[in-house]
């Protein structure tokens, strides 16, 4: 069985991190993250911009691979909130 878990959340500066997890036995290359937001990305560490339509984006992992039991990070700068705050309603959808 091969599975990756995936885990969004807002760190105490309001900077989205997505941690990426490769519960499976299995290297995975040239992984992709596909998701839509509430607001547009203005910054990516971790990982580059591979395509972008609208708010749609499509996230190509930084590292080359990902290997057994390994975790990654992506930290992404969102644009500023109306309301001064994130919530993970303003996280990753779909």
């Amino acid at each position: 069985m091969s599975f990756i878990i995936v885990t969004p959340k807002f760190n105490n500066a309001n900077l989205l991190e997505i941690n990426i997890n490769n519960k499976s036995k299995n290297n995975f290359s040239q992984l992709k993250l596909c998701f839509s937001l509430v607001y547009s990305i203005k910054k990516v560490e971790g990982a580059k911009i591979f395509k972008q339509v609208g708010r749609y984006y499509e996230l190509l992992l930084g590292q080359s691979s990902l290997k057994p039991d390994q975790i990654t990070t992506m930290v992404l700068q969102l644009q500023k909130s109306r309301i001064g705050t994130y919530n993970l309603s303003c996280g990753p959808e779909g």
